[in-house]
């Protein structure tokens, strides 16, 4: 996701000095989703006071009412989940060129939204045992009116029971807001999901080697994901690398080995 993909980002405006020092500038009126960091991470420490402490992760509930507003705002449109059409497409595309067919696999969508990456897969013509989960009660109160014949659940997974096992999960741009404490949260997640697989596990995540990172959003070093994954999950990983995106998968059987060259 770039700052093109991300859509409806924070635009409070900022009116409030940088903590007092040798170092200190004056940040004023500074939207939130203007202010990136280079990529070679020079970044002065005013600036990093200002990130620290002016800019705090989002919590739970502050993340609900931004997707409640953008919903709002947007309706039944891919920017209603912060994505634009075409971000959010080449993501759907990716994820089924790592994923491969799943039609007639038992497969739950982590993070379903409204429902979007359900309708890409019956327009691209797959047919799977779908199963939609997400936090946002207004988002899956849509996604039933789309689609009252699908199965869509309103859920926290971290503080709701949920056993159900699935042969596939995907999991697409779940985490790419810079949320407190993201980064344990997602391991934890993507752990406990496994267990819920019988198959596979494909996420979506946004790379950290990126020339220009904004605050807002959270990045990942695809050696440290794969590292966890290997050590944490499974063994049997493969990663795919797609500009700004990350497509990890993450596999319970052993991998099919390439055709033999004639």
């Amino acid at each position: 996701m770039s700052c093109s993909d991300l859509i409806g980002a924070s635009s409070s405006i900022l009116d409030s000095p940088v903590k007092p020092g040798n170092d200190s500038v004056l940040v004023s009126k500074l939207p939130a989703y203007h202010l990136t960091l280079p990529y070679d991470d020079v970044i002065p420490p005013s600036v990093i006071w200002y990130i620290d402490y002016i800019m705090d992760p989002l919590g739970k509930t502050e993340l609900l009412s931004s997707y409640d507003r953008h919903l709002r705002e947007f309706g039944d449109k891919p920017q209603a989940v912060r994505w634009t059409p075409e971000g959010q497409r080449r993501r759907y595309e990716n994820l089924l060129r790592v994923a491969g067919d799943l039609s007639g696999k038992a497969l739950l969508d982590f993070g379903c939204g409204k429902g979007d990456f359900y309708s890409f897969l019956t327009e691209e013509g797959f047919s799977p045992e779908y199963c939609g989960i997400d936090i946002n009660e207004g988002l899956i109160s849509l996604a039933k009116r789309k689609f009252p014949d699908v199965e869509f659940i309103a859920l926290d997974i971290e503080e709701d029971e949920f056993g159900r096992h699935f042969d596939s999960i995907i999991v697409c741009g779940v985490f790419n807001l810079r949320v407190a404490g993201i980064d344990e949260t997602m391991r934890n997640i993507l752990k406990r999901l496994f267990r819920l697989c019988r198959e596979s596990l494909h996420i979506n995540v946004l790379s950290y080697y990126v020339p220009r990172r904004t605050v807002e959003l959270f990045y990942v070093k695809p050696e440290e994901i794969m590292k966890f994954a290997a050590a944490e999950l499974s063994s049997k990983v493969t990663l795919m690398l797609d500009g700004e995106d990350i497509y990890l998968s993450v596999f319970k059987q052993v991998l099919p080995l390439p055709s033999k060259i004639a």
